[in-house]
């Protein structure tokens, strides 16, 4: 028929790739690590501005306005640990 083979010999050569690095998974952050590096972004804003960040700013004030209303949601929904609702209790303070 005539057809053009180019394209499963491309797709046999990504096929025969290995799909990812054995260390790739050792390098990625878990979720905590990457909660906290996004209240500890909160907690200098806080020091520095002296409040939480309002939507209308900058572009990373605007970025951790939307972590913090997504902690709040995830507040009222009961599945925020006590140990980050402390942590974010503190920067209320």
């Amino acid at each position: 028929m005539g057809r053009d083979t180019a394209w499963f010999d491309a797709c046999l050569s990504v096929h025969d790739q290995p799909a990812w690095p054995a260390n790739r998974k050792d390098r990625r952050k878990t979720r905590e690590q990457v909660w906290w590096e996004h209240y500890g972004r909160l907690a200098a804003y806080v020091r520095e501005r002296g409040g939480i960040p309002a939507q209308n700013e900058s572009r990373e004030a605007r970025v951790l306005y939307r972590w913090v209303e997504n902690q709040r949601r995830n507040h009222d929904a009961g599945t925020l640990t006590p140990d980050r609702v402390e942590a974010l209790n503190v920067l209320g303070e």
